[in-house]
């Protein structure tokens, strides 16, 4: 997360070489990933029945 983060405050102030752009690119597949896995289980233990905090 730390590395993404540095990645975004590179892009905003347009320092970053196309290696990080790739790289920034490819982190944020990979949350976006992550983050849809994380939503699909909720729903599921949702269905089933369990009490999810959000």
């Amino acid at each position: 997360m730390e590395r993404y983060n540095i990645l975004l405050e590179g892009n905003s102030n347009g320092t970053l070489s196309e290696e990080e752009r790739l790289e920034l690119m490819a982190l944020r597949h990979e949350m976006d990933a992550f983050m849809l896995c994380k939503a699909t289980v909720a729903v599921l233990l949702r269905w089933r029945g369990h009490n999810i905090q959000t």
